[in-house]
């Protein structure tokens, strides 16, 4: 009767482990996100367990490697910013084999409004003048804003005396 008391705890002891051993045994998945269109890698695409935290993130190559339970049918969310988010189901995968796993993204179209731009030209700069001075097909002569206001004259008219060529 001794015998089996000290035997008992050490084989509850046997089958915790052995079922927990049994619970934490993982799947590697690997593979390659791409773009569906281009064919070319997906960098930073997410790969997700649903219902979880657990993920992986892809590199620059779009290559990522996730641990996943064993004998555990779950679905893996799959998604990256200017992508449509896809969902797999997948079925129990036994314990110790490792899945190539690969997914094509297909980019996201949306629709956006027109969108108006205005641009007005400053006329009252040195740079300005010169371009205008330039384009003219006549000989011109000019004084800018910016020249009025480092001269000593007291008015625009006594500045544009200093212009060749204007009389006031």
């Amino acid at each position: 009767m001794k015998l089996f008391t000290l035997n008992r705890p050490f084989l509850v002891l046997v089958f915790s482990l052995l079922s927990y051993s049994l619970l934490a045994q993982k799947v590697r998945l690997t593979g390659v996100v791409r773009d569906a269109d281009k064919k070319e890698p997906i960098f930073s695409a997410g790969i997700q367990i649903e219902g979880t935290t657990t993920g992986a993130q892809t590199d620059f190559e779009g290559k990522y490697k996730l641990d996943i339970p064993a004998n555990t049918a779950l679905k893996l969310i799959v998604r990256s910013f200017g992508y449509t988010t896809q969902t797999i189901s997948l079925n129990p995968i036994p314990a110790g084999e490792a899945r190539i796993l690969n997914f094509e993204l297909v980019e996201e179209a949306k629709e956006s409004k027109e969108v108006v731009v205005q641009v007005q030209r400053r006329k009252d700069t040195d740079v300005s003048m010169i371009t205008d001075m330039r384009k003219a097909e006549m000989v011109v002569n000019g004084i800018s804003q910016e020249q009025i206001k480092r001269s000593q004259d007291l008015d625009a008219a006594q500045a544009m005396a200093r212009v060749p060529g204007v009389t006031i």
